[in-house]
């Protein structure tokens, strides 16, 4: 159970770690979508800019007679230096909006992040010999999986919610890049008309005029599109929000119910270990005193086989003699009361037949050697004879 625990634990970590990594890569989106608006504002101030210094340059050029006309100009400038300021203000709150949805994100992964650290903590205190629980931990684990698959379709919906705020933002700028480019034309085709004609250069700052009206109006209306959807996310954004929140609630509420059955299962399992643990350390006990009376059956036989165990030699015989004294040493052999001995001369295939007699034991005590006296009935011819000594008690 604890290896299938350990698996589902890592499992649980790798979709939150792939949920921080998608959570990352949407605040890298968010932050991309800023930098890129950032960019074309800037674009457009620098266009905005060097078109009023190509007018001032090519109103410099003309007749005085239009002095009202550049009046008038330099008031619509103005109106439309107005104009851009609120969209440029507009668009910093829409970067503040972002932000915002950002810091909500990044603190919501937070709060989870230590919701679930919180619930580790907890699980690695559950004892691995809980084994009757393991019918309940499977159907918390598929609780636990239908989160985590709630939370990534969640998160695929967020995701889906932010291309679809980039696709509105490349739009806008395809827009924004296309006026600016119609822009320049008209201004072109204006300085053009200027120089050869001043009356037609009226009628033609009036189209540009009207047609400028009406870009700043489908810009201003634009940005009204574009406050709802930020206005809409964020909406998306709180309702989600509400949920994570409840379903979060409600995994501590049922880990706080396993705790607590946790707990009586443990306190249950605790006194029958220490009821088991009584009777081991019994039968411990038992088996000890068996084992002190084995030792000393052991003992007393080991005695008994030193004291009383039987004697096998071989002793080399030299050529002419006609006996010999064998000595059993106590550190070979040591016997409790006087052995019984016997003996054998054997010697080549061609060899005469000797034989050998017993004249004499030599014993005292199981501290002093034995000694045994061996007459043979003829002096040996040759060295080829040994004595085969054996005794016993």
């Amino acid at each position: 159970m604890q290896a299938q625990r350990t698996v589902d634990e890592n499992a649980n970590d790798e979709e939150i770690s792939s949920l921080t990594f998608k959570d990352l890569d949407l605040d890298a989106d968010v932050s991309s979508l800023k930098s890129e608006v950032n960019a074309k504002n800037d674009d457009l101030d620098f266009d905005i800019s060097s078109l009023k210094s190509d007018v001032n340059t090519k109103d410099e050029d003309l007749d005085s007679d239009i002095s009202s006309l550049q009046a008038q100009r330099t008031v619509d400038e103005n109106a439309n230096d107005e104009e851009i300021s609120s969209l440029t203000f507009k668009d910093l709150d829409l970067d503040a909006d972002v932000s915002s949805l950002k810091k909500e994100i990044g603190d919501q992964s937070l709060d989870l992040d230590n919701d679930i650290s919180s619930l580790e903590f907890k699980d690695t205190d559950l004892d691995s010999d809980i084994s009757s629980l393991q019918a309940q931990r499977t159907v918390d684990e598929d609780a636990n999986d239908e989160e985590i698959s709630s939370l990534t379709f969640k998160d695929l919906d967020l995701d889906a919610d932010v291309s679809s705020l980039k696709v509105g933002y490349e739009a806008k700028d395809a827009d924004l890049d296309f006026d600016i480019s119609s822009l320049k034309s008209d201004v072109n085709v204006k300085d053009t008309d200027l120089d050869s004609d001043i009356s037609s250069l009226q009628a033609q700052r009036t189209v540009d005029e009207n047609a400028n009206d009406e870009e700043i109006s489908s810009l201003t209306f634009k940005d009204l599109d574009l406050d709802a959807d930020v206005s809409s996310l964020k909406v998306g954004y709180e309702a989600k929000d509400t949920d994570l929140d409840f379903d979060i609630s409600s995994l501590k509420s049922d880990v706080n119910t396993k705790d607590e059955d946790l707990d009586s299962d443990i306190s249950s399992l605790q006194a029958q270990r220490v009821v088991d643990e009584n009777a081991n350390d019994e039968e411990i006990s038992s088996l000890t005193f068996k084992d002190l009376d084995l030792d000393a059956d052991v003992s007393s036989l080991a005695f008994g086989i030193s004291q009383n165990d039987t004697y096998a030699a071989e002793q080399t015989m030299s050529s002419g003699v006609d006996s010999v004294t064998h000595t059993i040493a106590v550190g070979t052999r040591s016997f409790s009361s006087q052995p019984r001995i016997t003996a054998t001369l054997v010697g080549g295939a061609n060899d005469p037949i000797i034989g050998v007699m017993i004249t004499g034991i030599t014993w005292t005590d199981a501290s002093t050697d034995t000694t045994v006296d061996f007459v043979f009935s003829d002096d040996l011819p040759n060295a080829n004879y040994k004595l085969q000594v054996f005794a016993a008690v």
